[in-house]
């Protein structure tokens, strides 16, 4: 594994300059845990989504995105803070002290108060006994998650990606072994009390992890001293929270909408097991994005070329060569998935909530640099629009269940990203030669062509054609891009 390591830690050295070795050892061991987690993850949805069938699925799903609006506000994105203020101040331990006791006094807080707030909703938000049950216990995920994700941030701020890796392995592992087999006796409920208890354990092990790094760095945490730093909140942490819970409520309300038409429950399984897809891919995409925040912020408005190609150009090239392979080859989600969820459905959710993925993986790097620039109220203001359309295209197509409901989000997307574009480019947070020059325009023509030519189901031997014609065309555009731009750096 060293050698390994050493190996290719070299080989981005020499492709990104002084930073590379960093980047490629954190990108390597984040590779190794984030593959062991959310593949752990993924399996282990996988085979709940077996055992429990598309209804109940549907209801687990719901329950899943409930806790996730939630703490999408509870959480009030203070892992993303950790992490920025943590890598701006990392040799001030007054300040570290500050910010780390902030994100956990205020994580806690807002944990449990969300944890209540879902507890005493229960009753409102259930439209039977049995769900109602399951939002109670699920209240517990939300006072977990948001404590776990300040802690999370603070690691990726102090750059401990290989110890990170070794938390991550264990939680993956751990997901496969416990969450199957509660599911497998006790159905939705045990599914949630699985996932309580891995992530306590994981909030424990990432307790212990930090406090020794604080040793280390002796630093010490005064809560007394937290009050110089509540300005952080309003200049950070409050747009973004802001921005993730209009996605995340956006994302509820049609998942909760959907459930409450007839057969809904049923597409919402459906629209859950296409949905994986996307997790894997974004799976992939974080990977990348936690190593890269960090140099993110120390490399912004720095015209780095190099690093900006990794920063927003890789994690696109990894969601489109996933999925163009879900695309060409959709039987892989029957596979998976089991008979029960086969069929054109699953097909057509599946392309268009490969789309999105894509749509978004293309935005992670500018993502990275609105944390980067600190324009997180434009961040906002983004995520204001697409929910606008989103949830405006979600109830004109809701009649077409899991396909409507993926395709509003498409339409939330793309316009989103149009309309944007400018602003990405006059800002900085995006080189104008990775949205607007020929490679990518011309990438944008060949995604939705292929889409368009699979949608209407034509025979294997033309979809393996088309697949692999896709994958050259590919990869001749982004290795062209990369030359230009290189190019036109040295030439500066």
């Amino acid at each position: 594994m060293n050698n390994y390591l050493t190996k290719h830690k070299k080989t981005l050295g020499n492709f990104l300059g002084k930073e590379g070795k960093l980047i490629s050892v954190g990108m390597l061991w984040t590779f190794l845990g984030t593959f062991f987690s959310r593949g752990g993850q993924f399996i282990a949805f996988i085979i709940v989504a077996r055992l429990l069938k598309p209804e109940l699925y549907g209801v687990f799903g719901l329950i899943k995105n409930t806790v996730d609006m939630f703490v999408s506000f509870t959480g009030l994105n203070l892992g993303l803070m950790a992490t920025r203020y943590i890598t701006k101040y990392e040799d001030d331990n007054i300040r570290l002290s500050n910010i780390i006791g902030l994100s956990r006094v205020i994580s806690l807080i807002t944990g449990i108060l969300g944890a209540i707030l879902l507890f005493s909703l229960s009753s409102y938000l259930a439209d039977s006994e049995d769900l109602s049950t399951y939002y109670k216990l699920a209240s517990i995920l939300i006072f977990l998650n948001s404590f776990n994700g300040a802690q999370k941030g603070i690691l990726i701020g102090f750059r401990k990606f290989k110890e990170n890796s070794y938390i991550d392995t264990f939680v993956g592992i751990s997901l496969v072994l416990v969450v199957p087999f509660l599911t497998y006796y006790l159905d939705v409920i045990g599914a949630i009390i699985g996932m309580i208890i891995i992530i306590a354990l994981h909030n424990l092990t990432n307790l212990y992890l930090i406090q020794r790094i604080l040793n280390q760095k002796k630093i010490k945490i005064f809560y007394s001293r937290i009050k110089t730093e509540i300005k952080i909140l309003y200049e950070f942490s409050l747009p973004s929270v802001l921005a993730g819970t209009i996605v995340m409520t956006v994302t509820w309300t049609c998942d909760y909408s959907l459930s409450q038409t007839t057969g809904g429950k049923e597409q919402l399984g459906l629209y859950m097991a296409a949905f994986s897809v996307s997790l894997l891919i974004l799976t992939a995409i974080r990977i990348m994005g936690q190593v890269l925040l960090p140099f993110s912020v120390k490399n912004f408005n720095k015209n780095n070329v190099r690093f900006d190609y990794v920063n927003i150009i890789i994690p696109w090239i990894i969601s489109i060569l996933i999925g163009l392979t879900i695309i060409s080859f959709p039987e892989i989600l029957s596979l998976l998935f089991g008979h029960d969820y086969a069929g054109e459905t699953l097909r057509i959710t599946a392309y268009f909530i490969i789309l999105n993925t894509i749509v978004i993986s293309h935005r992670q790097g500018i993502a990275r640099n609105f944390a980067a620039g600190n324009y997180m109220w434009w961040s906002f203001i983004s995520n204001l629009v697409w929910a606008s359309v989103s949830i405006i295209s979600f109830f004109l197509l809701i009649e077409y269940g899991a396909v409507g409901r993926a395709m509003a989000f498409s339409i939330g997307f793309c316009l989103n990203t149009i309309f944007f574009i400018p602003f990405y480019v006059k800002k900085n947070l995006c080189p104008k030669e990775f949205v607007l020059s020929f490679e990518p325009i011309l990438v944008w023509i060949l995604i939705f062509s292929v889409l368009i030519i699979n949608y209407f189901g034509i025979g294997l031997l033309e979809r393996s054609i088309i697949y692999l014609v896709g994958l050259i065309s590919f990869s001749f555009l982004f290795l062209r891009l990369w030359k230009r731009v290189t190019y036109a750096e040295k030439n500066v």
